[in-house]
């Protein structure tokens, strides 16, 4: 890369640039694809929000018992890095709006109590 003029060396700058990219982001696939090595690229993957986007509209955080500071900080995080992770296709569609915990009791059965 060297020779090409490219550093394989992040600043702190770009960093940030990288870890406040939003969900659309041409570029986030290709980030959280390298935070998931052990994801195999030959398969269809999706996107996936951790918590359902479904989860972050106003009236259910405020039921939830968010005030409106919370409500507006959360529907700004909620496209964020954080909540986003690959996701096989076919789980993906399967998941749909299921909340993590609920999920992975699903997927996981008699995991020993893990999610509880």
């Amino acid at each position: 890369m060297r020779q090409r003029g490219k550093s394989l060396t992040f600043e702190p700058e770009e960093i940030e640039e990288l870890v406040s990219m939003n969900y659309g982001d041409k570029r986030v696939f290709l980030l959280l694809s390298l935070l998931y090595p052990f994801v195999d690229l030959r398969n269809q993957f999706h996107i996936d929000h951790v918590f359902p986007r479904s989860q972050f509209k106003p009236a259910q955080l405020k039921k939830d018992g968010f005030d409106d500071n919370g409500v507006e900080l959360l529907r700004e995080l909620r496209g964020k890095l954080p909540n986003l992770q690959l996701l096989e296709g076919k789980e993906n569609i399967q998941k749909q709006a299921t909340l993590p915990v609920q999920w992975l009791r699903d997927r996981y059965p008699g995991s020993n109590g893990k999610c509880n």
